[in-house]
């Protein structure tokens, strides 16, 4: 059994990112804030493609590495990625861009490493106040958009998948009473998951973009 995915939507909303990519045995893909490597067992398992993953924690990439002898894990930081230019296919970013030190130098990485035609999955937490940079761990869709088209994307889908936000904080609460008593019971640390930022619920929203190089 895999285990569970660190982000609103889980692993189904992964797969749902995945249906219009076209990724095979002979693809590479990057999970940058890999976590748990679920989303890159789950990857493997069904397109059976080259799987690299970035994390900050080194707990993390150290059990991912035990786990999961055919991926390849790495300790690093999202703003200075130690990948070759064009490289993968496809890029994950799943609730973590917000929690960098540079959003705009996060996304420039990405599409550095990203092969031409290469789509980057990124998921974020989104706030519908004032068009701000970031307020606590979130961004305005529409600053989003700018960013990745700044750091030279070509064309950006956005969807709207709010609904998972809910039934996440619903799910930690009612099986762990707390969002704290989950975050004691975790394994090792969430360097890039819902749970390190301060939700402002009345704004928040939560927001998928598929960009293409």
């Amino acid at each position: 059994m895999m285990k569970p995915v660190l982000h609103p939507g889980g692993l189904e909303l992964t797969k749902e990112n995945c249906k219009n990519l076209p990724l095979d045995n002979s693809s590479k893909v990057l999970d940058i804030g890999c976590g748990l490597g679920t989303t890159l067992e789950y990857l493997v398992s069904a397109f059976h493609c080259q799987a690299y993953g970035i994390d900050l924690s080194e707990a993390c990439i150290s059990s991912d590495s035990v786990e999961y002898p055919d991926i390849r894990f790495s300790v690093g930081n999202a703003c200075d990625l130690p990948y070759e230019d064009e490289m993968f296919d496809a890029v994950f970013m799943e609730c973590v861009l917000t929690l960098t030190d540079d959003p705009a130098k996060a996304l420039s990485e990405d599409f550095r490493v990203l092969k031409p035609g290469g789509t980057l999955v990124l998921s974020s937490l989104t706030h519908t106040g004032d068009k701000e940079l970031l307020l606590p761990g979130t961004f305005q869709v529409e600053v989003c958009e700018d960013l990745l088209h700044t750091a030279g994307f070509s064309a950006v889908t956005v969807s709207n998948h709010s609904s998972h936000l809910i039934q996440f904080v619903a799910d930690m609460i009612f099986r762990y009473g707390s969002i704290d008593a989950y975050l004691r019971k975790s394994t090792c640390t969430l360097g890039g998951t819902v749970l390190n930022c301060n939700l402002s619920p009345k704004n928040t929203r939560y927001h998928s973009f598929l960009a293409v190089k």
